[in-house]
């Protein structure tokens, strides 16, 4: 918990599991990493239109959503002509759906047979 001390009051990029990617000034964090940012705005990337930027404010996001945390150079954003960069957007993340322990060893090509079934939220 500790290493997120060093992002307070600084400018950084969120990368979210559902693909999003947010910048703002980190404002404070809890024990559960969950993140408050100041002056955030979401990038959101594109092939044909380049990166467009969407003012969201103070904005709160769950730790558990958080994928990556990295201080962005400020002088060195803002020098980056975010319309003229074409990039696709970043893919969301997939968890393992619910699936009986089982069914994802088998998926895992783990080499043990568990018999007794548990689901795995």
């Amino acid at each position: 918990m500790s290493s997120l001390q060093g992002y307070v009051d600084r400018r950084v990029l969120l990368i979210l599991q559902d693909g999003r990617a947010i910048v703002g000034v980190m404002a404070g964090f809890d024990q559960k990493s969950n993140v408050v940012l100041s002056d955030s705005k979401e990038r959101v990337y594109s092939m044909e239109d380049g990166v467009e930027e969407i003012p969201l404010g103070l904005y709160l996001v769950k730790g558990d959503m958080i994928i990556l945390i990295g201080e962005l150079d400020e002088t060195l954003d803002q020098a980056v002509d975010l319309a003229s960069i074409r990039a696709e957007p970043i893919p969301p993340i997939r968890p393992f759906p619910s699936l009986a322990v089982n069914e994802l060893l088998v998926l895992l090509d783990f080499p043990y047979i568990i018999f007794q079934t548990r689901v795995i939220p």
